[in-house]
């Protein structure tokens, strides 16, 4: 098997904040939003942007699942989570939602 090292510049002010790989894929999810999927060779594929901060991404397969903020919290400490769930390879957001409410 052979290793494959390459590293990607992201634009000034953009720092990655969550990654993750899958079969044939990595992606970064960013400090302004935006998930940016990679082929396994480097080149950058999609760019989406996400209506707010990510919480935590993971990958598997074609699959990558993708938790951030919905809104504001409540007062009482809520967090509002929303999730997507892509197919990577195959171009397009397969789900999407809220999740329970978590204190």
């Amino acid at each position: 098997m052979s290793q494959q090292h390459w590293k990607v510049i992201l634009p000034a002010g953009e720092r990655a904040v969550s990654v993750a790989t899958g079969l044939g894929w990595a992606a970064a999810v960013t400090s302004t939003n935006f998930l940016r999927t990679f082929t396994s060779g480097g080149a950058q594929a999609n760019v989406i942007w996400l209506k707010g901060d990510v919480v935590t991404c993971a990958g598997r397969g074609n699959f990558l699942g993708v938790v951030y903020h919905g809104g504001e919290c409540g007062m009482d400490g809520t967090q509002n989570l929303n999730y997507s769930v892509y197919d990577v390879l195959g171009d397009c957001e397969i789900a999407t939602g809220k999740l329970s409410a978590i204190r």
